[in-house]
């Protein structure tokens, strides 16, 4: 006990001089740092010299952009058994968000054999929108200031929102350190879109808190503690407060994509926990139900490389950043000599790989 104790000490001052360097220094990038040596073509990383690419847009991978539709179904109260207040009994809420699925190639830092990783991110219907290029990886895990949900994701890049590239200060995500989440099974339509599901692993924490998103304009039990917005967080698995829910509803999630549109689904259970007036100690009623999530969308050719459709599983010509597709940010014509260099180096990489594993 005594050396458990001492080893989370010493975590809670790691954790607080890490921040104290991050808070000081997060946006200094070193000086003489030279964005095309960082690329490595055996991970997939984008190169950073991408100018107005941004964290958020840093991966190989496709991107699509809709307006995403969520709906709460109140079940029951702070307990399984326990009745909810009238405003909640018999109640559906529906929201509406600004959305980008995120579909990626894998990377070194993500262990595990699904074919693909997913990111589904959540912006407010705000005017102006939210520019998603202008995100920096902290702000994408720790973005509710700024209205962003959670990601619902299947490999977590929690990692990353301690990185900041060109910065020595920083550490860039281990390999290996993200395992997969969800347990996917990848197939080909016939006209060669691909078709990912699966299930959420329930050992497999989805990483604390699982804040799904700030929901506002729900219905209030008692006026005088709680405001109109709830934290809603989604339930990897059962908890204490649901036992006896035999219906409860583990993550489950189905895409389609091609290199044009997208289509997701997300079935699961919830957790809402009311937002309270300053002046309040306690926090008022809590409720349990199930959270549905509905997104249909378009490619953002400006921001993805091209998806091949000819695998069984899905994988992506590099592009952006290396000049072959007159639609992607940073196009030049001029830098085409660019493309051909890093595409040397991909395949001269692979053919490494392949000789040292056949060695």
């Amino acid at each position: 006990m005594f050396a458990i104790k001492h080893i989370v000490q010493l975590h809670v001052v790691l954790s607080f001089l890490f921040a104290f360097v991050l808070a000081d220094d997060v946006l200094v990038v070193d000086e003489g740092y030279d964005p095309s040596e960082d690329y490595n073509p055996l991970d997939n990383y984008r190169p950073r010299n991408v100018t107005g690419l941004g964290d958020f847009y840093s991966w190989v991978g496709s991107y699509y952009n809709a307006t995403a539709e969520v709906e709460l179904e109140f079940v029951f109260g702070w307990q399984y058994g326990e009745p909810l207040c009238s405003q909640w009994e018999n109640h559906t809420h529906t929201a509406k968000f600004n959305a980008i699925l995120s579909i990626l190639e894998k990377g070194n830092w993500n262990s595990g054999n699904n074919s693909a990783i997913f990111w589904l991110t959540l912006f407010p219907q705000s005017s102006p929108p939210v520019n998603a290029s202008s995100l920096r990886y902290r702000d994408m895990g720790y973005g509710e200031d700024l209205g962003i949900s959670y990601p619902i994701y299947s490999a977590s890049f929690l990692d990353h929102t301690y990185w900041v590239p060109g910065n020595s200060n920083t550490l860039r995500p281990m390999n290996g350190s993200s395992p997969d989440l969800f347990n996917f099974n990848t197939s080909q339509a016939s006209g060669g879109a691909y078709n990912i599901s699966g299930t959420a692993y329930p050992h497999r924490d989805l990483e604390t808190p699982s804040l799904f998103a700030n929901f506002s304009g729900l219905p209030v039990c008692d006026s005088t503690k709680q405001t109109s917005e709830s934290r809603i967080y989604m339930m990897p698995k059962p908890s204490w407060d649901g036992e006896g829910w035999n219906d409860f509803q583990y993550p489950h999630t189905s895409i389609q994509f091609d290199d044009k549109t997208a289509n997701l689904t997300l079935a699961s259970s919830f957790h809402s926990i009311p937002i309270v007036h300053e002046n309040q100690t306690s926090q008022g009623p809590t409720a349990h139900g199930f959270l549905r999530v509905r997104f249909s969308g378009a490619l953002d050719a400006y921001h993805s490389d091209s998806l091949s459709l000819n695998g069984s599983t899905p994988s992506w010509l590099r592009t952006v950043g290396f000049s072959n597709n007159s639609f992607n940010i940073g196009y030049s014509e001029s830098s085409v000599e660019k493309l051909h260099l890093g595409l040397g180096l991909a395949s001269m990489a692979a053919m490494i790989t392949v000789t040292m594993t056949l060695i």
